[in-house]
């Protein structure tokens, strides 16, 4: 039972008793009160009487008027109490009769009395008359019987008056023993609640001081059991999610130290607060001597530390800072350093999280790459400067060839035998096809090394260009070469007229049965310009498609179609000259489309 249940229970069980018991006593008190009233009459009937029996002797001693007032006025109070008198009983109405007619009867025979003396002379012995010895008689009898009667009467309301009296007292001890009792009912109740409440007290102490394992018992069902029961799901709750906050610490701490990476958290003040091993590794000093330091001490350029932590604030994220840190024994560990700010619950900036990525090996391998690419650099330039000096170092002493071939053609063919004309046709024949490599070779060397500064071009304008070189083949091939809207770019224009013109000039000369049909069309994208190139030609088997930009790479016979093979090689130099790329996609039979790219942002 709840613990205000049972004082209201009780307050409410011992109001009514004490209500009772209240009313009882002011009941008896009153009572009593009466009772003590009516004995006072009643003793005052008494006293009438002796009153009574002096004033009849004064009277018959002295004969005055003023006795005779007397007795009337006397007589008169004795008639008014005996008519004030509340009869309780039987016994008190027929003592009370008796009373008055004790009383009647002796004023009758007073007044007897008084008519003898008043009508008797002084001188006259009227007492020794038989008729007045016998009134005086009767009125002393009737006087003793008043007294007699009366007396009875006044111990009749007394023994009513200590009977009401007895029961008060007996009231009045039990309105004091219901009070007593109440007051040790709350009491008991009291202190069963404060024991329970001390057993609440001595369990929540016990759980505070760590041993989450205690359990409060509950034997009662009242406020404080529930009080207890619900501190007992608390604690239970607690350590449930201590158990979990400790296995989350323990997985959160084992991600921490499998790192390789140097982890650490930063107060707002720039202060560690944690690290994880890697960090103790990179610094050289322990967790308990890192934690609480400025966490800037331990770089090489502090201010710059200090910056890149500040800047965290500002953006909330920093990526890849460059900084190095310094070993207690002097080692420098270069680093990228990576940090993000953490919050609490409430959203409040609590601190920084940084990881630092050990670049070292990245940035000696960086060193070397960055080496490398220099002396390839410089070896595809030394590669380019001997191609374009040989290349056009070669071409004069091929023309001279040529030339002296070709004259013997003129002046000796028919004049010698046929194997003598044959041969001085192969010779012909051979002079031209390396004076074609030569020429190829040379353009091949001069686009990366005399390609013009990059600006903008209106790429239709270079198509134009490009269609009117190749005016010749379309006429002979019978050639269509449409085109869709074509934007403008940032690009070399002449290596884009050089582009095209190789690109439809292939579309044009592996062309099927039917008369050959080019389109070219753009697409602007995100981060570039796709370009293609469809045609209705004989097509390529996908096996040929890493072939086909290399160098001196030919599918087909001189027999079956010209070219020294150099032509696509030089579209892919200028296409990745431009930042861009360049495939095939083809079937055979069914045609071919080129597409390559050129990048919006690419510079020179």
């Amino acid at each position: 039972m709840k613990i205000k249940t049972q004082f209201i229970i009780c307050i409410f069980v011992f109001s009514i008793i004490l209500v009772i018991i209240a009313g009882s006593v002011a009941t008896s008190s009153q009572q009593v009160a009466n009772f003590k009233a009516q004995e006072n009459i009643a003793n005052n009937i008494q006293r009438g009487a002796g009153n009574l029996s002096s004033i009849s002797i004064d009277y018959f001693l002295y004969q005055q008027d003023s006795t005779v007032i007397q007795w009337q006025a006397n007589f008169s109070f004795l008639s008014s109490d005996l008519s004030n008198l509340k009869l309780n009983n039987d016994q008190q109405q027929q003592l009370a009769s008796n009373v008055s007619r004790d009383l009647q009867g002796l004023n009758s025979t007073f007044s007897e009395v008084v008519f003898y003396l008043q009508n008797t002379p002084r001188n006259e012995s009227v007492r020794e008359l038989q008729p007045f010895q016998d009134r005086w008689g009767n009125m002393t009898n009737q006087n003793q019987a008043l007294n007699l009667d009366a007396s009875q009467l006044s111990i009749s309301f007394d023994t009513e008056a200590h009977q009401a009296n007895d029961t008060n007292t007996f009231f009045i001890v039990s309105l004091v023993g219901a009070f007593g009792a109440l007051l040790a009912t709350i009491y008991l109740v009291f202190r069963r609640t404060l024991k329970s409440v001390a057993e609440l007290q001595h369990g929540i102490n016990t759980v505070s001081s760590g041993n989450l394992d205690y359990v409060i018992e509950t034997k009662r069902k009242d406020e404080v059991s529930e009080l207890s029961y619900a501190f007992n799901q608390m604690t239970a709750n607690r350590k449930l999610a201590e158990q979990k906050l400790l296995a989350a610490s323990l997985y959160s701490r084992s991600l921490l130290e499998a790192s390789l990476d140097p982890l650490v958290t930063i107060s707002k003040e720039g202060k560690v607060t944690d690290v994880n091993k890697a960090t103790e590794d990179v610094t050289g000093c322990t967790r308990e001597e890192l934690i609480g330091t400025d966490f800037s001490d331990y770089f090489t350029q502090p201010e710059e530390a200090r910056a890149g932590y500040q800047k965290v604030f500002t953006e909330g994220l920093v990526k890849d800072y460059p900084l190095a840190i310094r070993h207690k024994s002097r080692r420098i560990t270069d680093v990228l350093y990576n940090a993000t700010v953490y919050m609490n619950p409430k959203g409040e900036v609590e601190g920084v999280f940084a990881a630092a990525r050990d670049v070292t090996e990245r940035k000696a391998m960086e060193n070397e790459i960055k080496q490398a690419m220099e002396k390839l650099q410089q070896s595809n330039s030394e590669l380019e400067q001997f191609a374009y000096v040989a290349s056009h170092d070669l071409q004069e002493p091929l023309r001279m060839v040529a030339s002296y071939v070709q004259l013997l053609e003129r002046r000796y063919k028919g004049k010698l035998d046929t194997d003598a004309d044959e041969f001085i046709g192969y010779a012909v024949d051979g002079a031209n096809r390396m004076r074609g490599l030569i020429d190829d070779l040379l353009t091949y060397s001069r686009v990366s090394r005399l390609g013009k500064p990059f600006a903008p071009v209106d790429v239709e304008s270079t198509l134009d260009i490009a269609l009117l070189n190749l005016q010749a083949s379309i006429a002979d091939n019978g050639a269509v070469v449409t085109h869709d809207k074509l934007p403008t770019v940032v690009a070399d224009g002449g290596q884009l007229v050089q582009l095209f013109q190789n690109l439809i000039g292939n579309a044009i000369k592996f062309h099927g049965k039917e008369p050959p049909r080019v389109h070219v069309s753009a697409r602007v994208e995100q981060t570039e310009y796709l370009f293609s190139i469809k045609d209705n030609g004989i097509g390529i088997a996908p096996e040929y498609f890493d072939r086909l930009f290399k160098i001196f790479q030919r599918l087909h016979t001189r027999e079956e179609y010209s070219g020294s093979g150099i032509g696509l090689a030089i579209c892919k130099r200028i296409v990745e000259r431009h930042g861009g790329r360049i495939w095939i996609e083809s079937e055979v039979g069914k045609g071919s489309t080129m597409y390559f790219t050129l990048s919006k942002r690419k510079k020179e």
